[in-house]
């Protein structure tokens, strides 16, 4: 029989097809199921409980309602312009918000983000020779820091980052043997562009790893070399980009902009102990009750018990890997936490460093701790995504129906959201620094964008269109505050609105939020209809 188009792309004439296998068929389901599994939490709650997300929503808003005369948008805001990085989550963002709306449309990014980090996970763990069950790992990290922080699109990156190096892993074991891939070559070079438009730190990760796998390769400096032309069409993109906003200091129109390279980029670092102390913060610390680095200790107790039955002979890929983790650790000591203009950078790396020394594992079905092992990290993956889906119930649970506040709101206005305390009880993160953004969602209005006065992002303020944000602990004396048109509150992370009490007009409130109305210039006479103040036993005034 002659071989199917599917067999003729991808396989040769004597490989079987392996999704008729049964064994690899029950691999398959299993991996789709557990997959599913871990989408629920983002489809079962109103609001996924996250730190960023939710202003980088606001600005996919503005793309895609920006000549909407319903908006402010225009007025305010600048469409991007050349070429930058995180370009791929706002448009790709923006084209799902045609057929579905805002909010669905951040469920179909987050829920695709979970395919693709397994999928890509699973690519690395066949790239280096591992079996397929050691995917299971890889569910341990989904939940990460970076997502829970809400830094979209450099979460976005990380499965882009696995497909990359497990693209050019290939490629290199050709060229071991003395055979140039072109096949690989370009899914790198390729993938390797794509990455600097989804994030500019992935991209430049990738570059660092893959300049470690070629040196671990050990085949001589002009063979490393040519190894390396697969990271060569992406300078055309990066390059231009580095010179304009850290060599020549280009500025934000808000007047913002990265330190140079003379002044070290405005590095900042922090004393090791701090560095080390906080090294899991960055992997896995989405919630409150340490339920999260339980559930991350039981299946690393699985992870070793692969390691030590493992019977390996890769010993050049276990080089590479070991070697990557020895890059990976010295970048979180020798690299800054922060830059100018950029927070939480060698930090990041700490996700990537685990993910490398789980891909060390292997299972050896002939050993029984292998098997009860694997059967650990199975049980962990399940209840990550059942403690997940918990937490975030709870967390809906406590903040309500907060997007119901914003029915008492007039569209096309300002609002200033101010709290002094903006955790929660639930997660370890500022899940609600952003809600208020979703006053830009439903009434088309604005409120203090903060992403958009950087440089690195791709929607920017007009010039002089900033919109101030008011210092939280003295905000009433900010001649600012008195020009947006709304105040919303915190009630249990209440600030004292004494020095404001005739400027404000109480509108309504719901479980934990309150909003005002802000009069312009002189205290105006309130309308009968509303109430000028809370009741006094509403809250306590210092």
């Amino acid at each position: 029989m002659p071989p199917s188009p599917c067999q003729l792309c991808f396989y040769r004439y004597n490989q079987p097809m392996p999704w008729l296998d049964q064994k690899y068929s029950w691999r398959l389901a299993g991996w789709v199921a557990l997959t599913a599994l871990f989408i629920v939490p983002i489809w079962i709650v109103p609001i996924v409980p996250m730190q960023d997300v939710y202003e980088h929503l606001a600005l996919v808003d503005v793309i895609h309602r920006y000549n909407d005369p319903a908006t402010l948008y225009k007025q305010y805001f600048l469409l991007p312009h050349g070429l930058k990085p995180n370009l791929v989550y706002y448009y790709f963002t923006d084209l799902l918000d045609y057929p579905f709306s805002l909010l669905t449309a951040h469920r179909i990014v987050l829920s695709l983000y979970v395919i693709l980090f397994t999928a890509g996970f699973y690519s690395l763990v066949r790239a280096f020779g591992r079996s397929p069950y050691i995917a299971l790992l890889g569910f341990l990290l989904v939940y990460n820091q970076m997502f829970a922080y809400g830094f979209v699109s450099f979460f976005l990156g990380i499965p882009v980052l696995f497909f990359t190096l497990a693209a050019y892993e290939r490629f290199m074991e050709a060229w071991d043997r003395d055979r140039f891939d072109w096949r690989q070559w370009s899914i790198v070079a390729l993938l390797t562009v794509f990455s600097f438009f989804v994030h500019a730190h992935i991209y430049l990760l990738i570059g660092l790893l893959g300049l470690a796998m070629a040196g671990a390769h050990r085949k001589g400096w002009r063979r490393t070399v040519i190894a390396l032309t697969p990271f060569m069409p992406s300078l055309v993109v990066f390059l231009p980009w580095f010179v304009t906003y850290f060599v020549l200091g280009r500025k934000s129109t808000s007047g913002m902009r990265f330190a140079s390279v003379e002044n070290g980029f405005g590095a900042r670092y922090y004393p090791l102990y701090k560095v080390f102390a906080r090294a899991y913060n960055y992997v896995t610390n989405y919630f409150r009750d340490y339920s999260d680095e339980i559930l991350f200790g039981l299946g690393t107790l699985g992870f070793l018990g692969l390691l030590m039955t493992r019977e390996t002979d890769r010993k050049n890929k276990d080089r590479v890997l070991i070697t990557m983790v020895i890059v990976l650790g010295i970048s979180l000591l020798v690299l800054p936490q922060h830059i100018k203009a950029q927070s939480i950078v060698a930090p990041r790396h700490t996700l990537f460093l685990v993910v490398f020394l789980f891909l060390l594992a292997d299972f050896n079905p002939r050993k029984r701790l292998a098997v009860v092992s694997l059967n650990l990290v199975l049980i962990a993956a399940i209840l990550v995504s059942v403690n997940t889906m918990t937490h975030f119930i709870r967390f809906n649970n406590y903040i309500g129906d907060y997007p119901a506040i914003f029915k008492y709101t007039k569209p096309k206005k300002r609002l200033i959201h101010v709290a002094s305390n903006s955790s929660d009880p639930i997660t370890t993160i500022g899940a609600l620094w952003y809600l208020h953004m979703f006053y830009m969602y439903k009434k088309g209005g604005v409120t203090d964008v903060q992403f958009a006065q950087y440089p690195h992002n791709p929607i920017q303020y007009r010039k002089g269109m900033k919109v101030p944000t008011p210092p939280i602990r003295s905000f009433y004396r900010s001649p600012s505050t008195l020009t947006f048109d709304y105040l919303l509150m915190r009630k249990s992370a209440w600030v004292n609105l004494h020095h404001l009490k005739s400027h404000v007009v109480w509108l309504g409130e719901n479980k934990d939020w309150t909003l005002f109305r802000i009069l312009r210039g002189p205290p105006a006479r309130v309308e009968t209809r509303s109430r000028p103040w809370p009741r006094r036993g509403a809250v306590t005034y210092k």
